[in-house]
């Protein structure tokens, strides 16, 4: 069958070494019954890198004429279409035969006939065989998807999840039926609830819950809201690259004093380079008036004129010269930026929540003051993508689903969950109170996923779904249908009641501590200046 004008390579798998991690794409497997192969290519979709979508040249000693369509039948099981088998005819010549499961509408689910590419003494190279023989296309095919409902990936009918008044697809769900309209099939989904289970892959290669559906191929593609994990892209294809998602912690709203953040809207350094430069001032200001007038300066007083311009205060008479002047002007300006940029930083207090931007990882968590309130399939995901075991959480049935999750944390106070940070956007509006006060406080977590679609190993159209996928993602279609999907909460956020009271007389009580005092000196400094004429300042102006 191979040609003595051709040199190929072989390369054996050695598992204790390199070699045992190199894929192929071709195969070459030698079978004595029918009862070998099947148990043979049962093993073999175990391994890590297995490709159904390879050449296979396949050779089995014994078979019997009528057992080729059973032969055949198990190549279509495993999704082996690129598949030449070598029959025994006598001891001079072995025919070829191959099958074409695609054609005539069969959409890869059966096939007509086997068609007998002749002798192996007729072959005068591999080319022809080894080129891809099967044009695969799905069109006026149906495609099976289970679909979990996890919003916005997939949602359900029944969760009248509307939009205008109408039912909105999720970001999965649109880019299947564009693939769909695009390559002429058509998808039957099975649908699941939200407390559906993801499933896990177990040491033996088995799966549990959707993905076992996947892997005994009841279905095609397995969607909503799977995330890529390794274990799982050994066993199944994937489609990857339309969709992104940062992982959030979330705690309850700290009830912290405003007043306390009023004095730290400007970092320790602003502060620092605010008081050099005063400083720089009081001291420019009393030795130009030294060199200037050769009067002696009164740095209590010029120190109190040159702070009074931070409140808007100023003073025409520092220098009698006019030339100094424009240093004051500068001044006046610096003051005046400082103190609008200071009351601005200071009224957004009023408009919205405020709190430290902060990133957390696994090791933080532990620190924390709250109980865990994660739900099980976050914890089976760090277990099997991180290899992380969570701390054990509160035993609460409200917390092994997300939006009980959520509750819990807004409502006991003393718990965090861990959730996507699109299950919390989507769900943001329900943990505002009347007035206008955040439940919930969203930290950024440093760990980042991929979201994707898994598909049964061999899946012919494999390759061109995640070409559209990227396709889909650079034009902009999912972030469009993404802003479509929280058109209903941004609707319902804008219509929300909210009153703010966010600050009372208690935040201002330095502000009050300051005035009372200085009140106090004034009232002194009076009191002095009447009953002991003599003690009066005379200040030079």
């Amino acid at each position: 069958m191979i040609n003595l004008n051709n040199c190929y390579s072989v390369r054996l798998r050695n598992f204790t070494s390199e070699n045992g991690l190199l894929g192929t794409t071709i195969y070459v497997i030698i079978a004595q019954d029918i009862e070998e192969i099947s148990n043979g290519l049962k093993e073999q979709t175990r391994d890590i890198l297995w490709n159904p979508r390879a050449t296979f040249i396949v050779h089995i000693r014994k078979i019997a004429p009528g057992h080729l369509m059973n032969v055949f039948n198990i190549f279509r099981y495993h999704k082996l279409y690129e598949v030449v088998l070598l029959n025994y005819v006598n001891p001079e010549n072995n025919e070829m035969l191959t099958y074409f499961p695609f054609e005539k509408d069969n959409c890869g689910e059966k096939f007509d006939e086997i068609v007998n590419l002749g002798s192996c003494r007729d072959t005068n190279g591999t080319k022809k065989l080894f080129s891809k023989n099967v044009e695969y296309s799905l069109r006026n095919c149906v495609v099976k998807v289970a679909a979990k409902e996890d919003i916005p990936m997939v949602i359900l009918k029944s969760s009248n999840y509307n939009v205008f008044g109408e039912y909105v697809l999720g970001l999965e769900q649109y880019m299947l039926e564009t693939i769909a309209a695009v390559e002429g099939f058509t998808i039957k989904y099975e649908y699941y609830d939200a407390d559906t289970m993801y499933g896990v892959v177990l040491p033996n290669r088995t799966t549990s819950g959707l993905l076992s559906r996947l892997q005994d191929g009841k279905v095609n593609l397995a969607t909503g809201g799977f995330v890529l994990i390794q274990n799982r892209v050994e066993v199944f294809d994937y489609i990857w690259g339309y969709n992104y998602a940062d992982l959030i912690l979330l705690t309850p709203t700290t009830k912290e004093n405003i007043w306390k953040k009023v004095y730290r809207e400007f970092g320790l350094k602003t502060w620092l380079l605010i008081l050099l430069a005063y400083a720089f001032m009081v001291c420019f200001t009393a030795t130009s008036r030294i060199l200037i007038s050769s009067e002696k300066p009164e740095f209590l007083m010029l120190s109190i004129k040159l702070c009074a311009y931070f409140y808007e205060h100023s003073d025409n008479r520092l220098f009698k010269n006019t030339k100094p002047k424009s240093i004051i002007v500068l001044w006046a300006l610096f003051t005046f930026f400082i103190n609008s940029f200071y009351n601005t930083a200071y009224y957004s207090l009023v408009a919205g929540h405020v709190k430290d931007e902060r990133t957390f990882d696994s090791d933080d968590i532990n620190s924390l003051p709250y109980k865990p309130c994660v739900n099980d399939g976050m914890r089976s995901f760090f277990q099997y993508a991180y290899n992380i075991i969570l701390p054990k959480g509160i035993d609460n049935p409200d917390c092994r689903f997300t939006e009980s999750a959520m509750n819990t944390v807004a409502n006991r106070k003393d718990v965090y969950a861990i959730e996507m940070n699109y299950s919390y956007r989507l769900r943001e509006f329900m943990y505002i109170d009347n007035d206008g006060n955040h439940l919930i406080d969203a930290w950024d977590f440093s760990y980042d996923t991929v979201m994707t679609i898994y598909a049964t190993r061999g899946f012919p159209l494999k390759d061109k779904f995640q070409k559209y996928a990227l396709y889909i993602y650079e034009a902009g279609l999912m972030q469009r249908q993404l802003h479509l999907i929280y058109v209903k909460n941004l609707s319902t956020m804008e219509h929300r009641y909210k009153k703010y009271r966010k600050i009372s007389l208690a935040d201002f009580r330095i502000h009050f501590a300051v005035l009372i005092n200085g009140t106090i000196i004034s009232l002194f400094c009076f009191l002095c200046e009447k009953l002991k004429p003599r003690c009066r300042f005379h200040f030079t102006n």
